[in-house]
């Protein structure tokens, strides 16, 4: 919901503030860029291997927002990364704290979602919640010349209000619907 949506937007901050801040203060090039951006996703595959064999059930608000915590977090801390290697160990970080993120988010709308209704369900919402991504990629591409503080910290803002808004708007539990059976006319 929301809460994605907002954190989408830090993310599409980040992914453009990275690049220039790679290669403005750390020299390094696109490569250096590129595997920055695989130890991430490598971490996160690792990640979510791991967090797939755990019950997150009734705990996914606090697992959403630590995840959210922990990667902007990470987005403050790549911005005083003293060499490529910091920055390294930081994105890794990122990438792990990436894998409780989607496996309870998935995981909860598959158990909160009717399945006659899963695909279209998941459709929308994920069109909902990627929206963010490059509206913080169009604010990453404005800011970053500007200030590469002021997209790194709006991206760590940004994931803190997103957690805030995990527990504020995904209810706690989930009660089922009450279906009563539905009768043909004439039955």
């Amino acid at each position: 919901g929301i809460s994605v949506s907002t954190a989408n937007i830090a993310n599409g901050l980040f992914y453009i503030g990275l690049p220039v801040f790679v290669l403005s203060r750390l020299g390094g090039g696109a490569a250096q860029v590129g595997q920055l951006f695989a130890l991430m996703g490598v971490t996160a595959a690792v990640s979510v291997l791991f967090v797939g064999r755990v019950g997150t059930e009734g705990r996914e608000r606090p697992f959403l927002a630590g995840a959210m915590v922990l990667t902007g977090i990470g987005y403050g801390a790549v911005l005083f990364s003293p060499t490529l290697l910091f920055a390294a160990l930081v994105m890794a970080v990122i990438g792990l704290a990436t894998g409780p993120f989607d496996v309870v988010l998935f995981t909860l709308r598959q158990r909160r979602t009717d399945p006659a209704w899963l695909g279209r369900a998941f459709a929308v919402s994920m069109s909902l919640n990627f929206i963010g991504f490059p509206v913080g990629s169009a604010i990453g591409g404005a800011v970053a010349p500007i200030s590469l503080e002021l997209a790194f910290l709006s991206a760590l803002a940004l994931t803190m209000i997103a957690a805030v808004l995990a527990f504020a708007l995904i209810p706690k539990e989930h009660t089922e619907p009450v279906v009563h059976e539905v009768l043909a006319p004439g039955d």
